[in-house]
C-alpha cells in the first residue's frame, strides 16, 4: 500500500511545473549529510535527502556501499595519471565524491537526468569543489541528442576528450547509452562498467545479448551477488544470466 502512495506522490511531483515541484519535494526531503567509513581507509560524506535511510544506513553504517566495486575503482585509479571518468546515472554522486578522495586529480562527468536527484549531486559537487572539479549534466544519456537527451559520441567530441572509464547504471537502458557511443566503443581506448539490470531490459524492448553485442573484440568479467558482499569477478559470462543486478567490467582486447 505505501508503495503505491509512494508512486501516486512522485507522479503528482512529476506533473507539477518544476519550480512548485521541487519546492513540495525539498520541503520534505530537505538534505541530510551522512558521513561515515566506507572503505578500509576511505571516510567520506555526501548531501542524501534525510528521508532516505537506506542511503544513511549505507554512510553511517560502516558497512559502505558495493564494497566490490569500491574496491575495483580504487585498483583502477589509484597509479594512473589524467584519469577520466565518467559516470551515467549519477544519482547522488557517491562514486564521483569516492574516486575524489582517492584520486583527487581525476577528470570527473557525471550524468543524471532526475531533478530529485541532481539536486543532491549539484550539493555534493559544491562539497568536492575544492579537491577537484566535477562536470555535472542534468541530462538523459542516450542514442540521441534531441531534448533533454545527449548522446557520449558528441558530448566527449565535441570537449576533445576520450573517457579513460564510463560507468553505467541506468536500469534497463542500457542498450540505448551504448547505441550513443559507437564510436567510443569503436575506439578502444575506453573500459567500461555497466550494471546490467536483465530483468527490466524488456521494459525498453531489448535483451542481454543486444547489449553483450556491443563489445565484440572485448573481453568481459562478471561480478554478480555483489548485494551479498561477493568482490570476486569471473570470467563466466553466464552469470549474467543468473543474477538481477550484474556488474560487467568490459575492457577493449
Amino acid at each position: 500500500m505505501s508503495k503505491g502512495i509512494g508512486k501516486i506522490k512522485q507522479a503528482i511531483l512529476d506533473f507539477l511545473p518544476k519550480p512548485i515541484a521541487r519546492q513540495l519535494y525539498l520541503l520534505r526531503n530537505s538534505a541530510y549529510y551522512a558521513e561515515g567509513r566506507v572503505m578500509d581507509k576511505i571516510y567520506m560524506g555526501l548531501h542524501v535527502p534525510k528521508r532516505n535511510k537506506l542511503w544513511i544506513h549505507r554512510m553511517e553504517s560502516g558497512e559502505g556501499h558495493e564494497y566490490g566495486i569500491c574496491s575495483f575503482l580504487e585498483n583502477e585509479v589509484i597509479n594512473s595519471e589524467d584519469y577520466i571518468y565518467c559516470d551515467v546515472g549519477s544519482a547522488f554522486g557517491f562514486f564521483p565524491a569516492l574516486l575524489s578522495e582517492i584520486k583527487p586529480k581525476i577528470q570527473i562527468y557525471a550524468f543524471e537526468a532526475g531533478w530529485q536527484q541532481y539536486y543532491f549531486l549539484s550539493k555534493n559537487q559544491k562539497n568536492y569543489a575544492k579537491k577537484n572539479k566535477w562536470v555535472i549534466e542534468n541530462k538523459y544519456v542516450g542514442a540521441s541528442n534531441k531534448g533533454n537527451y545527449v548522446m557520449l559520441d558528441s558530448y566527449f567530441k565535441k570537449i576533445g576528450k576520450t573517457p579513460s572509464l564510463i560507468q553505467i547504471d541506468v536500469d534497463g537502458f542500457e542498450n540505448e547509452v551504448l547505441k550513443g557511443c559507437q564510436k567510443i566503443i569503436r575506439n578502444k581506448k575506453t573500459k567500461f562498467l555497466l550494471e546490467l539490470h536483465p530483468l527490466i531490459l524488456h521494459n525498453y524492448g531489448t535483451t542481454i545479448e543486444e547489449v553483450l553485442k556491443h563489445f565484440d573484440g572485448y573481453s568481459i568479467q562478471v561480478l554478480a551477488d555483489i548485494r551479498e558482499g561477493n568482490d570476486l569477478w569471473s570470467n563466466d559470462i553466464n552469470l549474467v544470466y543468473k543474477d538481477d543486478n550484474p556488474y560487467l567490467y568490459i575492457v577493449p582486447n
